[in-house]
């Protein structure tokens, strides 16, 4: 679903860099991109380090036997517009086992990249970020009580500004709807089916 792709890349780029921490190592600036080409590939989220190390990110929520074919032609047209190679991961978000391929093989290259479900991220140290963003997202990760895991959220959540307060909770609903009813069916993208 569209709503939840929107959601979650709201989340990851503007406050929750525990869990960006978890996922990536290290805590980007996003970059707003489209990938030229004939076709108009567009990547989920792109960032920068501080150490000028590029991270792409895509969101997946269903299994896609292509998904290394997918994540290559990214990784190409990544390096065609900023002339380096990104760091890429793919961000599980669904329901069914993840089960998919991290690499492309052919007789001469091997391409890579890391393939995370977002259920194994460590809710707790995300519930006790300052951060909401963090907290939200820690609906989708490893939960030992998800009741209160949520009753916690909207605690804090009740102590931000009226417009912010109102983003992160309308995010939190939706996080919560997705974790309990299965995380719905795909997130959105022109260029794929579920991005």
């Amino acid at each position: 679903m569209h709503e939840y792709d929107t959601a979650l890349k709201l989340l990851l780029r503007e406050s929750a860099d525990l869990a960006m921490r978890q996922i990536a190592g290290d805590t980007p600036k996003w970059i707003n991109v489209e990938l030229p080409e004939v076709r108009n590939m567009r990547v989920d989220l792109l960032g920068e380090t501080a150490g000028d190390q590029l991270i792409h990110i895509e969101l997946q929520s269903r299994n896609d036997g292509r998904m290394a074919l997918r994540m290559a032609e990214y990784c190409l047209g990544v390096c065609r517009l900023f002339e380096r190679l990104p760091r890429q991961i793919v961000l599980y978000v669904g329901n069914e086992s993840m089960r998919m391929a991290a690499e492309l093989r052919g007789a001469d290259v091997v391409f890579r990249y890391r393939l995370i479900d977002i259920r194994e991220l460590d809710a707790e140290p995300l519930l006790a970020s300052d951060q909401p963003g963090d907290n939200v997202i820690a609906i989708l990760a490893q939960l030992r009580d998800r009741a209160g895991a949520v009753e916690r959220i909207v605690q804090r959540l009740a102590g931000l500004e009226a417009g912010a307060r109102d983003v992160y909770l309308r995010l939190l609903l939706i996080s919560r709807r997705v974790a309990r009813d299965g995380r719905s069916s795909g997130t959105g993208g022109e260029e794929n089916a579920d991005s």
